[in-house]
């Protein structure tokens, strides 16, 4: 049961750092690039990635992904994670 919490715990925490990048790409794509179709064409990136992630469908993308489309979507943005580590205590 214990682990269960850890998991449910670190998977919404997750969840909510992939929400935050995910917003912030949908903006720079509408501030920077006006539409999905100018984006695919300069960089490659399919107009099908962005409308999942404009629709909050992005249980298939990992932060990583996320944040590496984020980099290519708008370079200027800078992206700063705090991963806060905590010993168990069950030692």
């Amino acid at each position: 049961m214990f682990e269960a919490n850890i998991d449910e715990k670190w998977n919404s925490r997750l969840d909510d750092a992939r929400k935050v990048v995910a917003a912030q790409i949908v903006e720079s794509v509408k501030t920077k690039w006006g539409t999905a179709v100018a984006l695919e064409a300069a960089t490659g990136i399919c107009q099908t990635e962005i409308s999942r992630i404009r629709h909050g469908k992005f249980d298939r993308f990992s932060l990583e992904r996320l944040v590496r489309l984020l980099r290519i979507v708008d370079p200027d943005v800078e992206v700063e994670l705090k991963l806060k580590v905590v010993p168990r205590g069950d030692g």
